[in-house]
């Protein structure tokens, strides 16, 4: 077991061993796959820092909108389940890659154009049965 013991005499350095790396300021902070957060430094040293935690919510059609895409557990919540990505149920995460649009764009247009023209036809029904009731109403007096 060490002991630290002092004595009556000036200190001195016994030996120089240096185990680390020289001062750095840290340049830049990203996300790697499996929610790993690195931190790299000026002097080319690249370090994990953190871990993204994911959580997994049993019942997700509970949780309350409460804008910009962020939703909040109400009573009718079940408690999440915290952990990292892909035990669990949870999701995968990938570092330096953007989600892409799940709306394929040519669909989309497709039915606005159909429930447009469907619009139009009805708006026309509407205004052929409101002339047809001021003809039937003119026909009486």
């Amino acid at each position: 077991m060490p002991k630290l013991t002092q004595y009556a005499q000036t200190s001195a350095v016994a030996a120089i061993n240096q185990d680390g790396n020289a001062a750095a300021q840290l340049v830049k902070v990203g996300l790697s796959d499996g929610g790993k957060i690195l931190a790299q430094y000026s002097n080319g040293e690249q370090r994990v820092v953190g871990q993204l935690a994911l959580a997994a919510v049993r019942n997700p059609d509970s949780l309350m909108a409460v804008g910009n895409n962020n939703y909040q557990p109400t009573a009718r919540t079940a408690t999440p389940a915290i952990g990292v990505p892909q035990t669990g149920g949870r999701g995968k995460v990938l570092g330096s890659s953007l989600e892409g649009s799940t709306v394929d764009i040519a669909q989309e247009f497709t039915n606005l154009i159909v429930l447009q023209r469907g619009y139009q036809a009805n708006a026309r029904v509407v205004t052929a049965v409101d002339e047809i009731s001021q003809e039937t109403m003119n026909m009486k007096r």
